[in-house]
């Protein structure tokens, strides 16, 4: 996806470089509010901060509901339980 937008962005910005001849002020304004655009889109993700990280697979594919951990197995255990145990 982001090498497809990267190209597309390749392919646009001559273009729109282009478009200075007829009225100079028209780049400037797409390219400076592309940025604005792409910052107000960022606003729309969700929040991550002071979330736990999945220390593996089954912590991504179960809903997050508390952090119950009674069904893991010696292969599920988190890095740190393995790391601590010597």
């Amino acid at each position: 996806m982001a090498s497809m937008c990267a190209r597309l962005g390749g392919v646009l910005a001559p273009l729109i470089n282009m478009l200075r001849e007829p009225t100079p002020t028209v780049p400037m304004i797409i390219f400076g509010c592309a940025p604005l655009l792409g910052a107000a889109l960022a606003l729309a993700l969700p929040e991550t901060a002071n979330q736990p990280l999945p220390d593996d697979i089954q912590d991504i594919q179960e809903p997050a509901v508390g952090t119950s951990q009674s069904h893991r197995t010696s292969e599920g255990q988190p890095l740190q339980d393995l790391t601590s145990g010597s």
